[in-house]
């Protein structure tokens, strides 16, 4: 690729991971999900339901009331990835106002981004809190599919 057309790419991807974060932080969860690879997000299905079905009784019929999406065990495995990513972070915020206040008054920057070793780019941020003014930095590994642009999971540090 040449640096010109590489340099387009990662202008791309952050451009498309700063909408990804602007949505996530001000609580458009449906937003996100819609942004992100189905895979990672298949990949988060798999490992909650794996967690639900460790748990006890009595914490299985918790996490399905605050999930509000399904009565049942059964039911709860029947529901596609995004739907599921949406109820589990909703519920999240529900049970955590504080955060999603918190995270709707933080800045996010674009650092820059960079060719992943694995494939597609990975955009680099600083996130500020308000009112603290602590910093730190994150990171997305994003990926082209189907042609557009899709969060794959967080890039480590």
């Amino acid at each position: 690729m040449t640096s010109i057309a590489l340099a387009q790419f990662s202008q791309d991807a952050e451009r498309y991971a700063r909408v990804y974060m602007r949505a996530f932080f001000a609580g458009d969860v449906k937003t996100a999900a819609d942004m992100m690879d189905p895979r990672a997000l298949e990949r988060i299905r798999q490992s909650f339901l794996a967690d639900v079905i460790k748990a006890d009784p009595d914490a299985e019929k918790a996490v399905l009331a605050n999930l509000g999406v399904a009565k049942t065990m059964d039911q709860l495995g029947r529901i596609d990835a995004k739907t599921l990513y949406v109820a589990i972070t909703e519920a999240e915020y529900r049970n955590n106002p504080r955060v999603l206040e918190a995270m709707k008054q933080s800045r996010v920057e674009v650092l820059g981004s960079a060719p992943n070793p694995s494939g597609g780019v990975i955009v680099r941020f600083r996130i500020t809190a308000a009112g603290s003014g602590g910093s730190r930095e994150s990171g997305l590994v994003m990926r082209q599919i189907l042609g557009e642009w899709k969060v794959v999971g967080n890039a480590s540090p």
